[in-house]
C-alpha cells in the first residue's frame, strides 16, 4: 500500500514479500519494505515498525493474537546514487555495506559484494604486489557499475517522490504489467530481474 499522512501528502510505498522458514513447516519469514530519501517528511523508522504490525495482519490474513514471534529484524540500508563510494585514504579499501556497491534494489553490500569476489580477489593481490594502495588506485577495484545505475532507474519507478500524488495502485499496476511482459519473454527474461543481476539485453 502507498502510505499518507493526515492531510493526505504520499509518504511512501510499502512492498510485502513471505517466504516458508527454516525453522518449521508451518513458519514463514515475512517483511516489509519501501524506498524511500530522507527527507524529513518521511515517515520515521519507528512509525514504519508501526505500520508493519498493523498491516501485517492483512496482508497475512491472520490476527496478531495468532501468532508466536521467534524473531524481529529491522533496519536500514542506505544506498548512494553516487556509487561505488570512491576510498577517502590511502591503504583503506571499503568492503560490503561500507563501499557502495550494493543494489539499491535488494540491498545488501556483502550479498552484492559476493558476486565480485574473483573480481576484487585478484585485485587485491594485484594491489599489493604492485604497492599500488593509494586512494586513487584502490578506486579501481571498484569502478562504476551500468548495472547499479540501472537498477536506480528501477528503485525510483518504485518508489513515491515528495509532493507527488500518484494513483494510489499506480506502483502496483505498473509492476503487474512489467511482471506480465517479462513472464511473457520467459526465464531469460525474468530470472535475471527477480536475482537482481541487471543484464542489457533483457531491458532491451
Amino acid at each position: 500500500p502507498i502510505t499518507e499522512d493526515e492531510d493526505g501528502t504520499l509518504q511512501g510505498q510499502y512492498f510485502w514479500e513471505a517466504f516458508p522458514s527454516s525453522s518449521g513447516p508451518t513458519d514463514r519469514t515475512t517483511y516489509m519494505f519501501t524506498y524511500v530519501d530522507a527527507a524529513p517528511h518521511r515517515p520515521s523508522l519507528e512509525k514504519m515498525l508501526d505500520d508493519y504490525w498493523e498491516l501485517m495482519p492483512q496482508y497475512q490474513g491472520i490476527d496478531l493474537d495468532s501468532i508466536q514471534v521467534q524473531r524481529v529484524l529491522f533496519g536500514f540500508f542506505p544506498t548512494f546514487r553516487d556509487s561505488p563510494l570512491a576510498p577517502a585514504f590511502d591503504r583503506v579499501l571499503q568492503v560490503g555495506d561500507a563501499s557502495g556497491i550494493q543494489s539499491p534494489l535488494s540491498f545488501g553490500g556483502f550479498g552484492a559484494m559476493i558476486r565480485h569476489l574473483g573480481r576484487l580477489e585478484d585485485g587485491i593481490v594485484g594491489a599489493l604486489k604492485a604497492d599500488a594502495l593509494d586512494r586513487r588506485a584502490l578506486k579501481g577495484l571498484n569502478p562504476y557499475l551500468p548495472n547499479l545505475s540501472g537498477a536506480w532507474l528501477f528503485q525510483r519507478a518504485m518508489s513515491v517522490p515528495l509532493g507527488a500524488k500518484p494513483p494510489k495502485d499506480f506502483i502496483n499496476k505498473l509492476l503487474s504489467n512489467n511482471f506480465g511482459i517479462m513472464k511473457n519473454y520467459g526465464d531469460p527474461v525474468l530470472k535475471p530481474f527477480l536475482q537482481d543481476v541487471i543484464q542489457f539485453w533483457p531491458l532491451s
